[in-house]
């Protein structure tokens, strides 16, 4: 005999169910209204920007962090109005299902219904409505005068129209496309090359992915713009136990970062009598089993420390104590970590790949990305103390040309004229 459902479970899923579609339709019709208003009336208002809030959706990344400081900075700045969209609909248990606060950005309007857990048809259907119905059916509704995604495309099912606005952060799809999660490369080798030809401008993080973006989709150089980035990191003084002295790695242990390279210059470096340590930090990345069998295997394991993920404030101690940073990478959009070293006083090693020199400029000891080229910098940094001071001073100051503040009064610049 079939389970029966308590008439009060059933009673309250009904009831659930009209109140969350009484606030969505209410919602609905207010928004038109208003829309027709000001159309009526046809009169000038604040710059209204759509915001692409999916990169909030989970734990911040690196373009999470970009994304909210451009958030921050814009909607603090001006009479800006900006719609932030995510999901909808999103089960009570998840709500409002960001992981940033909006309590003091007061010029930004996020919608978020919380789905009840008991509800007809279930939370996964509502949860889809609210994805492929409600959101575009918002978006288009509030009649943005231009529309941003911080993160390469926007989400196909917003189906944005009208002026757009994009950042294309790097090209690692196109150079080193075996580097990218198949579904990371597939979505965007199906959607970019259509949005960086519908959108009005697109951003760049480096000169180098200008250049990058023309060769591969032969844009005029007029509609990609350069916008450096600030810097995400923040000093602390939060005491941390390290072993002391020790050369960092900071970023995704992937084949891109060059960390096998790395593992070898230091093999050599401590050969040679050398007492220093290596941290690596950053998350397991793509295609690292080479990298993780090379760490284990190392004649000086035991003074290798992988630590996965470490805190902003914790992440700024290991900056401030490193003897340096060495970040050979292949391929960067911009680069973080040198950034970030400069500005906690960590001289840094790196090549003249791709962006990377843009963000050094005069500050950073080059080397060539191979083993040896690699431990010859260390070593002369390791033998020069007067270089590594010299390095530390001019970090600093290099650090300061990049801003957040900067970043966005650019960004909105670009976003009014789209």
């Amino acid at each position: 005999m079939p389970r029966q459902v308590p008439a009060k479970s059933g009673c309250s899923r009904i009831s659930n169910t009209v109140r969350l579609l009484g606030k969505v339709t209410e919602d609905l019709v207010t928004t038109f209204l208003s829309s027709l208003k000001a159309r009526s009336k046809n009169r000038e208002r604040n710059l209204t920007i759509g915001f692409d809030g999916y990169p909030f959706v989970e734990p911040l990344t690196g373009i999470g962090h970009y994304a909210y400081h451009i958030l921050k900075s814009i909607a603090t700045q001006g009479p800006v109005k900006v719609n932030l969209y995510t999901h909808t609909l999103v089960p009570e248990n998840r709500a409002p299902g960001l992981f940033i606060s909006l309590q003091d950005l007061k010029n930004v309007k996020h919608r978020c219904y919380p789905i009840p857990s008991k509800i007809l048809f279930g939370t996964k259907f509502w949860f889809g409505v609210g994805a492929v119905v409600l959101t575009p059916l918002f978006l288009a509704l509030d009649r943005n005068d231009v529309f941003f995604a911080p993160n390469y495309v926007a989400p196909p099912l917003f189906r944005v129209t009208g002026k757009k606005v994009i950042t294309v952060h790097d090209c690692t799809f196109a150079f080193y496309p075996d580097l990218l999660r198949k579904k990371t490369l597939k979505h965007l080798l199906r959607y970019l090359p259509r949005e960086v030809k519908r959108a009005s401008k697109i951003i760049a993080d480096s000169t180098q992915t200008k250049q990058d973006i023309q060769k591969i989709y032969s844009l005029p150089p007029e509609k990609i713009e350069v916008i450096f980035p600030g810097n995400p990191i923040q000093d602390s003084n939060k005491a941390v136990m390290l072993q002391k002295p020790y050369l960092l790695f900071v970023g995704t242990l992937e084949p891109r970062k060059n960390v096998l390279s790395l593992l070898d210059a230091y093999e050599i470096v401590r050969t040679k009598g050398i007492p220093l340590n290596l941290y690596l930090i950053g998350k397991v990345g793509w295609k690292s089993n080479l990298i993780l069998k090379k760490i284990k295997s190392h004649v000086f394991s035991e003074d290798i420390f992988q630590v996965s993920y470490v805190p902003s404030e914790d992440l700024a101690i290991y900056y401030k104590e490193a003897f340096c940073l060495v970040f050979p990478s292949l391929y960067e959009g911009f680069g973080f970590p040198v950034l970030e070293a400069m500005s906690l006083g960590c001289p840094v090693i790196t090549t003249r790949l791709s962006s990377l020199p843009e963000v050094g400029e005069d500050a950073c000891l080059y080397v060539d990305p191979d083993p040896n080229s690699v431990a010859a910098g260390i070593l002369t940094l390791y033998e020069n103390e007067r270089l590594r001071t010299a390095l530390v001073d001019k970090g600093k100051r290099q650090a300061q040309k990049f801003s957040w503040k900067k970043c966005a009064q650019k960004t909105l610049e670009v976003l009014a004229k789209a």
